[in-house]
């Protein structure tokens, strides 16, 4: 059986759709608070680790 490729097209677009949506939601940020490009970001990523260190997805192999 041939694998659709309209739902990878799907997928793609929903991905590129998505990812405009956060650089759009960030650029927002930034100009109407006048701040950097890194500074809105900070804490979107400091939660990310912190939610990652609270329950972790993956489990790193012992050595």
């Amino acid at each position: 059986m041939k694998k659709s490729q309209v739902r990878e097209a799907i997928k793609q677009l929903a991905h590129i759709a998505l990812s405009l949506r956060a650089f759009l939601r960030l650029e927002l940020e930034r100009i109407t608070n006048d701040t950097s490009w890194y500074e809105p970001k900070i804490p979107v990523v400091r939660g990310a680790i912190s939610a990652c260190l609270v329950s972790p997805v993956l489990a790193l192999a012992s050595a």
